[in-house]
């Protein structure tokens, strides 16, 4: 039996595909894990900027704290 090496091909592309979407949603979820582990969900829209200006400043601190 011959092989359609375009066929396997497509079949391979689509693969890396699903790999490449499963790894991008993984990511996603580890940032948003971490943004709601340093508190970016805790306060309200108009408060974003203070609430990551609070989450930087701690996040430096705690690098600080470990080296």
């Amino acid at each position: 039996m011959a092989v359609d090496h375009k066929a396997v091909a497509a079949g391979s592309d689509s693969d890396v595909e699903q790999r490449v979407r499963r790894e991008r949603r993984a990511i996603l979820d580890r940032m948003m894990a971490e943004a709601e582990e340093m508190g970016l969900y805790d306060d309200p829209p108009p408060d974003y900027r203070a609430a990551l200006r609070r989450a930087r400043r701690r996040r430096a601190s705690e690098n600080t704290d470990t080296q």
